[in-house]
């Protein structure tokens, strides 16, 4: 049985790219920040195109949300891509220290 598309869930499934979906974006740019060319100290170019990768991957994040099929389908998979990013941040950056 196919769910047809409707705008009923839309202010839910917003909310959760608007708050979740820019903690993933930094998250995204932080595994890059940490793991990539160079490391923490890969240098001001290295920073600056971090920085620019959040409102890349939030924009993707928030275009991308109202294809789940509920809010909280939404709210959930997203914490849980949360959960999955910034554990591994914050457990590679003390492996790394």
């Amino acid at each position: 049985m196919t769910q047809l598309l409707t705008s009923r869930d839309w202010f839910g499934k917003a909310l959760a790219a608007a708050t979740l979906g820019f903690l993933l974006a930094v998250g995204i740019s932080g595994l890059w920040t940490w793991f990539g060319p160079g490391g923490f100290r890969g240098g001001p170019v290295k920073m600056q195109i971090s920085m620019w990768m959040v409102p890349l991957w939030w924009g993707l994040v928030c275009s991308l949300v109202f294809f789940f099929p509920s809010p909280r389908a939404a709210w959930g998979w997203l914490g849980l891509a949360n959960l999955v990013v910034w554990g591994i941040v914050l457990g590679g950056q003390r492996m790394m220290s």
